[in-house]
């Protein structure tokens, strides 16, 4: 998935909204994806506040955005990790630990991307046919709506 990924961020960067929009996915049921067995959904409220189920087995969290370097700092069981912005629309999160690390941390909103199929989301939404029929103004018969 990484090696997946990193080809396909240069070719939607430009699609994606800005960490401090992250309003925009309050209350929605963000699972991270992953080649984990865990179920792992974690919800952003407002005032920095996150609720994380592992498995079912819910605990607090907090977040901290950090615009200044378009960073996420998450702070949960304890354990804090700063990621960096790479990618976010309605129905996807694709943040990067922060460092040398090519670790990425992969949201996908349960309610737009119900299989959690990451692959797929991109082709249908932003693959280059979709990109220029979207470049002319027209819609795409293609594309499903996410």
């Amino acid at each position: 998935m990484k090696e997946y990924l990193k080809s396909w961020l240069p070719k939607i960067k430009n699609y994606s909204l800005e960490l401090d929009k992250l309003s925009k996915l309050y209350n929605q049921p963000l699972v991270l994806v992953n080649e984990v067995s865990d179920f792992i959904k974690i919800i952003f409220q407002e005032k920095g506040k996150l609720i994380v189920s592992k498995n079912g087995v819910v605990s607090d969290g907090d977040y901290e955005l950090l615009s200044v370097a378009n960073s996420i700092l998450l702070h949960i069981n304890g354990e804090k990790r700063l990621y960096n912005h790479q990618f976010i629309d309605n129905a996807l999160m694709i943040l990067k630990l922060d460092g040398f690390s090519n670790d990425f941390f992969i949201l996908a909103n349960q309610n737009l991307i119900p299989d959690l199929d990451i692959e797929s989301y991109l082709n249908v939404k932003y693959s280059a046919p979709v990109l220029e029929i979207r470049k002319q103004g027209k819609s795409s018969p293609y594309q499903k709506q996410l």
